[in-house]
C-alpha cells in the first residue's frame, strides 16, 4: 500500500477515534457547563506512533469536529488550534522516542499546559471573563492528567504488541 494511502487512513482513523473520544466517552462537569472527556488520549497516542502531522491533522479536525457535533460549535475554532497544537508538540517529542523516555513525558506535559491556558484564554473570551474562566483550569488540568495516565498504560500494552511507530 502506497504510504501516502496509510497515513490518510491513520489520519482518518485516529481523526474518528478524538471524536468518539471526545462525545461518548465523557463527563459532565456542570460547575463549568463543560465535559471531561477522552480525546486527548487519542491525540497523544496518534502523535507518539505516527508524528506531529497526523497528531495535529487528527487533534484539531477531530476535537473540531466533536464540538460542533455536540452542539458546542463556538468552540471549534479553539479546538482546532489548541488541539491541534497539542498533537504537533507531542508528535515533535513522542515520535521516533522512548516510549517511557524523558522526551514522551516532555511533551505530554507541554501540551498539558497548553490544553489549560488555551482553554482558560478561549473559555474566557467565549464567557466575557478572566476570572470566570479560571474556573476550568483544574477540570482541564485533570482531563489532561487523567488522559496521559490511561495514554501510558495503553502505550505499554501496544508496545508489547510489538507495533512499529509510523508503521
Amino acid at each position: 500500500m502506497d504510504n501516502k494511502l496509510k497515513k490518510l487512513i491513520y489520519c482518518a482513523l485516529l481523526t474518528s477515534l478524538v471524536i468518539i473520544g471526545t462525545i461518548i466517552i465523557r463527563i459532565p462537569i456542570p460547575a463549568v457547563s463543560g465535559y471531561i472527556n477522552f480525546g486527548d488520549l487519542f491525540i497523544f497516542l496518534g502523535a507518539s506512533l505516527f508524528g506531529p502531522a497526523i497528531g495535529a491533522l487528527s487533534g484539531g479536525i477531530g476535537s473540531a469536529l466533536a464540538d460542533i457535533l455536540s452542539g458546542g460549535a463556538q468552540w471549534a475554532i479553539f479546538s482546532l488550534i489548541i488541539k491541534g497544537l497539542m498533537g504537533f508538540i507531542v508528535g515533535q517529542f513522542a515520535y521516533k522516542s522512548k516510549f517511557y523516555g524523558i522526551k514522551n513525558l516532555i511533551g505530554i506535559i507541554l501540551a498539558i499546559i497548553i490544553l489549560v491556558i488555551g482553554y482558560y484564554i478561549s473559555g474566557s473570551l467565549i464567557i466575557g471573563s478572566f476570572i470566570t474562566g479560571l474556573t476550568s483550569i483544574p477540570y482541564d488540568l485533570l482531563q489532561g492528567v487523567i488522559s496521559s495516565v490511561i495514554y501510558f498504560i495503553i502505550g505499554r500494552r501496544i508496545l508489547k504488541l510489538k507495533f512499529k511507530k509510523g508503521e
